[in-house]
């Protein structure tokens, strides 16, 4: 499997969103960004010692080296600080096979606040925050 990301308006079907490899990816350099995977948005330790987590589950996704048109493309989906999107991505889980576990969500993507680090006409180390994510 790869990572997807898909408008709202394009719906909640998994068959129609875009791969991050056809929307910014070259024929000969894949492009996969390295994930991370919250499962909550924090965990409680209890009075009897017992833990457990609340809040909505997170990604994030951090790409390496992206030209301005691969970024460019990643900002149509978030043109302003945030935007509703469809994402898959990878959990923490593994199934019996030893393969990843991956989530269909809806969820809030965030475009990072701040200066983006450019060297060579590239952005180097953007990392997209996906919050709030709800499986659908």
């Amino acid at each position: 499997m790869t990572c997807k990301i898909s408008p709202l308006s394009d719906g909640n079907n998994p068959l129609y969103w875009d791969t991050v490899q056809s929307l910014i990816g070259e024929a000969d350099i894949p492009i996969e960004p390295e994930m991370d995977y919250r499962p909550s948005s924090e965990t409680v330790r209890t009075m009897s010692g017992s833990d457990y987590e609340r809040g909505y589950p997170a990604a994030t996704w951090r790409f390496t080296g992206l030209d301005a048109l691969q970024r460019y493309t990643l900002r149509q989906i978030c043109r302003g600080a945030s935007a509703d999107v469809y994402i898959e991505t990878t959990t923490n889980e593994f199934d019996m096979y030893g393969e990843r576990v991956w989530t269909q969500a809806q969820a809030i993507m965030h475009w990072p606040p701040g200066e983006e680090k450019l060297e060579a006409d590239r952005t180097i180390d953007l990392s997209i925050e996906f919050t709030h994510l709800i499986e659908v």
